[in-house]
Formats: C-alpha cells, structure tokens, sequence
C-alpha cells in the first residue's frame, strides 16, 4: 500500500502528527504544560517517516542554574529503563527477535550493529 501510495501515507502521518502536537500545546501532557515545541520529520532510507523533537516545559529545571539532584529528580520523574513497568502487549512487542533480515546476505557482522555475545 505504501509503495503503491506514499502521497496519502505521508499525508495520513501529517495529520496524526499535527493533531499530537496540537495535543501537547492545548493541554498539559504526561510532561505537564508544554509551552513551545520544535520538531523535524526526517525518512529513512526505505521511506519511513518519524521524527525529531524538543519540548520546553514550564517549571523544568534549567541546565546550570538549578543543582544536578533537581535535574535527576525531574528526569526520573517522567523516564524510566524499567521494562516490568510496561504492559504486557508493550514488552512484547518492544524485544527484538532475529529474523533473517538481521544478517543480510550471510555477514557475519549484525546489520543493526545489535551486540552478539561471543560463540566459542
């Protein structure tokens, strides 16, 4: 389908990111008051949209003015690297599994630079 229509693939991924953002600037998000946003869109090399971004939070702490305990605190407040606190359905789907594309074309080396463990 992508193939076939890329101009309403990247216009359906238009819209949905603009209504996140609209989002994020009406109402206080999982961050708190969102109040400005800059982000860029960027493709892959097969054609896949994503993109780039910067929240200003209002009442986040300011790099050099306040103390590193300030900082950590409001970084661990809204990220965390414990995958046990994520839905079942989301841990699932979050591990990667090798599949032939992994190593393509018989290299040795892992084409998405994912570290092997060492074989005797």
């Amino acid at each position: 389908m992508i193939r076939n229509n890329p101009i309403t693939c990247a216009r359906c991924y238009d819209h949905k990111t603009s209504c996140f953002y609209t989002l994020f600037n009406k109402y206080p998000s999982i961050f708190g008051q969102v109040y400005d946003l800059f982000c860029v869109t960027k493709f892959q090399n097969h054609g896949n949209e994503h993109d780039h971004g910067l929240l200003w939070i209002e009442n986040a702490p300011i790099y050099g003015s306040n103390t590193n305990e300030k900082m950590e605190n409001f970084v661990d407040k809204y990220i965390s690297c414990d995958v046990s606190l994520l839905p079942i359905t989301v841990q699932n789907a979050q591990k990667h599994q090798h599949i032939r594309a992994c190593k393509k074309k018989n290299h040795v080396v892992y084409r998405f630079h994912y570290p092997l463990p060492l074989m005797n």
